[in-house]
């Protein structure tokens, strides 16, 4: 959902935007009740596409279950798709990977207070077509699941992933970065990626000044 300047200037303990017009998720079952009688994590405001993965499982682990108005049938479903998905575990880097690229593809964009949703024109929008990128990391996730159950890596998976590490020299997108630097990417400036970057072509382990032309 888009928030609104009642959002921004909400009372009590609860979640608020940076400001007005910040994209934001919430529970739907509860979404009418007053903001203090929900139960904790039913509204969350990813500051950008990478941290979306973490705003929900965070409202999955706290909030679901604990929703009064969220009906038994609907949390029973959701028991049934979770036990149904237990089996070899999926690499968190290609999940949080798989909801940022998805977010780009339904028009999120970061900025710097926060996700706004700005441009319906996406392949995904006009098409129903999922990216080249997106294909990728769904192929990747296929593979490494494969590989887990068999034990071992399979050559697809290493190649897939390797293609999607690499491809951050060519294209920005946001699963590029995401898959690179992980939970960390949120603190590491723009030099930093840049020194490091750079380092990780040079085969010394000293970090040298032409390392780090820009800082």
């Amino acid at each position: 959902f888009v928030s609104t300047d009642e959002d921004v200037n909400a009372p009590g303990k609860v979640a608020r935007p940076f400001r007005a017009g910040q994209v934001g998720f919430r529970c739907i079952h509860c979404k009418h009740i007053p903001r203090g009688s929900r139960a904790n994590q039913a509204v969350g405001y990813p500051s950008k596409r990478e941290t979306i993965f973490e705003s929900v499982r965070n409202f999955q682990r706290v909030h679901f279950n604990a929703c009064p108005h969220t009906s038994e049938s609907v949390k029973q479903r959701y028991m049934n798709v979770v036990r149904r998905g237990r089996g070899p575990k999926r690499s968190k880097k290609l999940v949080r990977a798989y909801y940022a690229q998805a977010a780009s593809e339904v028009g999120l964009i970061d900025t710097p207070r926060g996700l706004e949703h700005r441009d319906n024109r996406t392949l995904f929008v006009r098409t129903g077509s999922p990216s080249q990128e997106m294909k990728s990391i769904l192929l990747a996730a296929q593979a490494e699941e494969a590989s887990s159950a068999n034990g071992a890596l399979s050559s697809t998976y290493v190649l897939e992933k390797k293609s999607i590490l690499a491809s951050g020299s060519n294209t920005t997108s946001v699963v590029d970065q995401n898959i690179k630097y992980g939970k960390f990417d949120g603190v590491v400036s723009d030099c930093t990626k840049q020194v490091i970057e750079n380092a990780r072509k040079e085969t010394t382990p000293f970090v040298l000044p032409q390392d780090f032309p820009t800082v």
